[in-house]
């Protein structure tokens, strides 16, 4: 009898073996990829081919599918970024940091009266950001031409110098006369701006700091006086839209 389970055994055991052989588990092929973005500034939106990835820089995106794709790092105040990576499968590429270009805007030249004597016509004050005029009461003025015959006075001014409340505004001299020469602003602090600057100096640009933390550039690109009455000067701005940031291109 046992001789008899023995050779019933063997068999099912050959079987067995036989499945086990001839059984593979099927290879899956990897066909996407990577890609590691970091921007300066950080926190930039990240969009892939046009969509948003839900992502900020740095961070990766992954599972893209192999061959080229379009990205995009957009930051408020600053020029898009959109460059083409090219993905391949089971690699991690680590793009280099994107240096995001902020925006500038050049208004002017832009006439100005100075504060005494004048009309509602002829406005003293200026708005930065906009590049636009308006009276030297208004509270969204950053510069005002201030003028007091009575001690021969004229000057550009920050508007906290009228009231403790109006927005505050301080210059450095730059030494240099192009105000579109694309230069960086020197760090902002209390000790090295002032509050005000000469109405008549036409040989250098004033890199500006104004209430919100914007860099600008002023220059007084003319002067003169309305009939030999009123005074007045025509000045041009370079501002730059992106919060904080000193690069001009």
């Amino acid at each position: 009898m046992k001789k008899y389970l023995a050779l019933l055994i063997v068999p099912v055991l050959f079987f067995v073996a036989s499945c086990t052989d001839s059984t593979t588990d099927p290879v899956v092929e990897q066909t996407t990829g990577s890609v590691f973005l970091q921007s300066s500034p950080s926190n930039a939106i990240i969009l892939l081919d046009g969509v948003d990835a839900q992502k900020e820089t740095p961070d990766t995106l992954k599972n893209i599918s192999s061959g080229d794709h379009q990205i995009t790092l957009r930051y408020e105040g600053y020029y898009d970024s959109i460059f083409t990576v090219k993905v391949t499968a089971n690699t991690v590429i680590n793009w280099s940091p994107v240096n995001l270009r902020p925006k500038t805007t050049a208004y002017g030249p832009i006439k100005i009266w100075e504060t005494t004597g004048t009309t509602a016509s002829q406005p003293s004050g200026l708005i930065l950001s906009t590049g636009t005029t308006a009276s030297s009461s208004s509270a969204a003025i950053d510069l005002l031409y201030y003028s007091n015959s009575a001690s021969v006075t004229y000057e550009l001014r920050s508007s906290d110098l009228i009231t403790t409340t109006a927005r505050k505004t301080r210059f450095k001299a730059s030494g240099v006369k192009d105000v579109n020469d694309g230069v960086t602003a020197p760090t902002y602090d209390a000790a090295s701006w002032t509050n005000k600057i000469p109405d008549r100096d036409t040989t250098q640009y004033y890199f500006v700091y104004d209430n919100d933390q914007h860099y600008a550039k002023v220059k007084v690109v003319s002067y003169g006086d309305n009939s030999g009455q009123e005074a007045y000067v025509n000045v041009q701005i370079v501002y730059n839209k992106a919060y904080g940031e000193k690069r001009f291109k």
